[in-house]
């Protein structure tokens, strides 16, 4: 446990429903605690799983059941599942900004302190069992209290065009009197390192990819390759901060085109932008009513590029490949995990595991050879037909 070892880290996973109720509204009743980790260690090949519900008083109670069962212990690394999953406790909040509501991820190293965090989220949050709720205070107040309970903070999602910090208050810079402070930005659905690059406040920051998974399907959509000098949640910690020896060899993100914000989509006629960014009105009808795409926004508040040091891996989820549906996915468990599938399997393998067809997707996905129609305003893009035989 002590030992230095790569890991596969997915930092933002909602719980959607307890023993004693509802936590995520938006979620499903399969995304239990008990149901997500075994998600992670059984199908998916998630190694490191930050639960950001983890304040919640239900799902506390359901970390409290299962260390009384030993399906869960409570060490000097951390919360360990006991199939070998590391839990770094977290919570998803919202807070008001200068041009609306953004989402903030608090992660700790160990669920004793963010027990604490949430007696104080308490005094500030109108309903402390719900998930991703308003506090009442302002982001310098929540960026304090979470250094004091021995945290860090992190802007999720941060480029989608609802309760981000990018649509929300115009960066880091602009929310935060200590901006310093702010290590690490969770990129979200839609953008990847070359995208973020075009913003100058983010160089030397590190940049997560996390799924945000509200369903067991999309666990692992986007991970973080680590190289953690222990396996622990203080090396995840340092690994988010960027100190220490630990460190995130590779971000690995479903392609940005495949994003649900990925262009810009009018609410009236639904036409989709597919001219040159930045498109902030609709080509089409001339209505103002449109979902900002990221890659709009992007070019929007772009300054002088910088070049990632982290490389950036695009992904292609089962899911997302034709011919591959629940009945495929549910016949890889106990085989292969769906991270190595994705990413380890040569060829050959992958024709056994998924035949001829789903292979070639997955090949040409690592090589970026992938026709897409691009995603927008809420609607995931596609991939188009290929011949697997080319």
């Amino acid at each position: 446990m002590n030992s230095a070892r790569r890991a596969y880290a997915d930092l933002h996973i909602h719980v959607g429903y307890t023993t004693s109720g509802w936590v995520k509204m938006a979620s499903t009743r399969r995304m239990t605690l008990d149901g997500i980790l075994t998600q992670c260690a059984e199908r998916k090949g998630v190694e490191v799983a930050g639960i950001v519900d983890m304040h919640s008083r239900r799902v506390q109670e359901e970390v409290r059941r299962l260390l009384e069962t030993e399906k869960m212990a409570n060490t000097r690394a951390g919360l360990i599942w006991h199939q070998g999953v590391l839990v770094l406790p977290a919570c998803e909040v919202e807070v008001a900004c200068s041009e609306g509501p953004a989402h903030f991820i608090c992660y700790f190293p160990y669920n004793e302190r963010i027990v604490l965090f949430s007696r104080w989220l308490g005094r500030h949050m109108a309903n402390p069992d719900l998930s991703s709720q308003r506090v009442r205070v302002t982001p310098d107040d929540l960026l304090r209290s979470v250094e004091d309970h021995g945290g860090t903070l992190v802007p999720a999602h941060a480029f989608t065009p609802f309760r981000s910090i990018y649509a929300s208050s115009g960066g880091i810079g602009k929310t935060f009197t200590r901006s310093e402070a702010i290590h690490a930005v969770e990129l979200g659905l839609s953008a990847d390192a070359e995208m973020a690059s075009r913003v100058p406040e983010l160089e030397g920051r590190v940049m997560l990819t996390s799924s945000d998974a509200h369903s067991p399907e999309k666990i692992g959509r986007e991970v973080n390759v680590m190289r953690l000098s222990a396996f622990s949640a203080e090396a995840v910690m340092d690994t988010i901060c960027g100190r220490g020896p630990s460190c995130i060899e590779a971000n690995i993100g479903l392609d940005p085109r495949l994003g649900k914000y990925y262009r810009t989509r009018c609410e009236v006629c639904q036409h989709k932008a597919d001219t040159d960014p930045p498109v902030t009105h609709c080509p089409s009808c001339t209505s103002s009513r449109v979902v900002l795409g990221v890659l709009d926004r992007l070019y929007l508040i772009k300054g002088d590029k910088f070049h990632p040091t982290t490389p950036y891996i695009h992904q292609v989820p089962l899911q997302f490949i034709p011919g591959v549906g629940r009945a495929k996915i549910e016949s890889l468990a106990g085989k292969a995990s769906e991270l190595y599938v994705l990413h380890e399997a040569d060829e050959g393998e992958l024709r056994r595991l998924l035949g001829v067809r789903a292979a070639s997707y997955v090949m040409r996905a690592r090589a970026r050879q992938l026709d897409v129609d691009v995603g927008g305003g809420g609607i995931y893009g596609r991939l188009k037909s290929i011949n697997p035989h080319k």
